[in-house]
């Protein structure tokens, strides 16, 4: 029954990963260090045929939404994470660990959950009052969604598109800019749910995925709800999480 259960949620949900990198380290904070992170990610997802479909790399962490199985998701952000660490020790001949304990991965379903996920990595720097306009992070999808940046793109954009429930590209840019130019009432993800959330997506996906774990194990609660519609969140212990993000290949 599980594994029927796993063989449903991947062809439904996507990857949100954050890595958080330790306050001390500083990489990050300058230009060229996000740059040589975006580049890695580049590179990573062609060698393990994954897609990117949005990203945000800013002084503290690096957020990736990312479609592919749990076995591509671990092998791109370990080399992401692994070259990154090592480019700031070749720079300060400083030893220890870059990150922050392990990265967390939350399954988030395609549709309007998937454009509430990617609004909630775009506003990054707005809602942590670095800048007015989520435009302003260069080291960010939302840049490429929009068309600012046009050449080195790293995000699938036609694959972002169809599994967020539009025809082509140019029709999620409009929306992207009407999202951010009016009041259209949408309700984005708290970034606290997105990063504790086992899986967000609709109620009846969310139960579906519930059964993979214990009854007294579990909890379900709506964290958006809006003309668009609702999105639930499943919560689980760190433990859980990781264990079942990891075995969904």
């Amino acid at each position: 029954m599980y594994d029927t259960i796993k063989k449903k949620i991947r062809a439904q949900f996507a990857f949100y990963i954050m890595h958080e990198s330790r306050v001390n380290t500083k990489l990050l904070k300058f230009q060229n260090g996000r740059e040589g992170c975006r580049k890695r990610l580049w590179e990573a997802s062609r060698k393990h045929k994954a897609s990117i479909l949005n990203y945000h790399i800013s002084p503290d962490k690096m957020q990736v939404l990312l479609q592919g199985n749990s076995e591509e998701m671990t092998e791109v952000i370990k080399d992401v994470a692994a070259n990154t660490a090592a480019d700031y020790r070749r720079r300060t001949n400083k030893e220890g660990p870059f990150w922050k304990k392990r990265f967390k991965a939350t399954l988030i379903q395609h549709g309007i959950h998937m454009l509430r996920c990617n609004l909630t990595i775009d506003m990054t720097m707005v809602l942590h009052e670095k800048s007015l306009y989520p435009e302003e992070s260069p080291f960010s999808g939302y840049q490429e969604i929009i068309d600012v940046r046009k050449r080195y793109r790293i995000i699938n954009l036609e694959k972002c598109a169809k599994l967020s429930g539009f025809q082509d590209y140019q029709s999620m840019k409009i929306w992207y800019l009407e999202q951010m130019n009016t009041d259209s009432g949408i309700e984005i993800l708290k970034p606290e749910d997105l990063n504790i959330a086992v899986a967000i997506g609709d109620l009846e996906n969310i139960e579906l995925t519930a059964r993979c774990f214990p009854r007294r194990c579990r909890e379900i609660k709506l964290c958006c709800k809006d003309k668009f519609g609702e999105s639930y969140g499943l919560f689980v212990s760190a433990k859980a999480k990781r264990t079942f993000t990891r075995s969904l290949k």
